[in-house]
């Protein structure tokens, strides 16, 4: 019988930053995952903001260059948004490293954004990949928006031994700038570059609106709206799992993004709600 090894679902992780380190603070050594008042209240808002506006895509300092084999090579510095691919049982981990709110979309979600896994090297080994992008090396800079997925694995510990800490969050990734929409209109994508929001851009009424009223030092470069692609809520706890479930607003902004129509999707993949499950309740699947 034929076993999947893969996953069907890719998750975004959020809310390690903002509320878990600010609300609960070494929720991890307990059994189980509850949410404070103020952290449930902040979740419930987030999961509001996520399926309004949603996901942020956000500029990293790490992802300006990449190191191999003592090189530092820059690459295209460009807004990214991160995802893992995993079995439910391995959940609770990645809610440890980037917070307990998991957003998950099938696969198309990501190939129809030009998204791709991550491509893992060792920092002092170049594979295969390093040479046809050294051939479109210039001033120091990797021209190549590839370069964006490749991703160093490990990491060497105190006493000398390679740790591949990186490498088993098994990253997919959607890449974005201002460059990357005009070599996608100079193509005649229109349908790719649409997928994407600027929220600083005053036409967008809605999300300049949204992003002007953030009062945290970082704001998303870009939006990405859900679609009918959208798969899975993990929610941070039973409490904010039953809230999220008794509120109208998210009923129906739920159902307003299984009503989009996307090419490719099927009428049941539109007609799938997302599974909603508590982070507690992935253990053992």
């Amino acid at each position: 019988m034929y076993q999947p090894i893969h996953s069907d679902f890719i998750i975004h992780w959020t809310g390690k930053k903002n509320i878990d380190d600010i609300s609960d603070s070494g929720w991890a050594d307990n059994h189980s995952s509850k949410t404070s008042y103020e952290a449930t209240e902040l979740y419930l808002k987030r999961i509001k903001d996520i399926l309004e506006y949603g996901l942020w895509m956000v500029k990293n300092k790490e992802d300006e260059f990449i190191e191999v084999d003592n090189i530092k090579l820059n690459r295209p510095w460009v807004a990214r948004t991160c995802f893992t691919e995993l079995r439910l049982s391995d959940a609770r981990a990645h809610a440890e490293k980037f917070g307990r709110l998991g957003i998950g979309f099938k696969r198309f979600f990501l190939f129809d954004r030009l998204g791709s896994p991550m491509v893992y090297y060792h920092p002092i080994r170049r594979n295969w990949f390093f040479e046809p992008l050294l051939s479109n090396f210039d001033n120091g800079q990797l021209k190549s928006y590839s370069s964006c997925f490749l991703k160093q694995m490990c990491e060497k510990s105190k006493d000398g031994t390679w740790q591949y800490n990186t490498f088993d969050e098994s990253e997919w990734r959607i890449i974005y700038s201002d460059s990357i929409k005009e070599s996608l209109l100079a193509k005649k994508r229109r349908d790719i570059v649409k997928l994407f929001i600027n929220p600083k851009d005053k036409a967008n009424k809605k999300h300049y609106d949204y992003c002007n009223a953030l009062t945290a030092d970082e704001k998303p470069e870009f939006l990405i709206p859900l679609d009918a692609w959208f798969s899975l809520i993990i929610y941070p706890s039973l409490q904010v799992k039953n809230k999220a479930q008794n509120d109208e607003k998210i009923r129906n902004l739920i159902s307003d993004i299984k009503k989009k129509d996307i090419p490719g999707c099927t009428k049941d993949e539109k007609s799938n709600y997302p599974i909603e499950v508590n982070l507690d309740a992935c253990r053992n699947f």
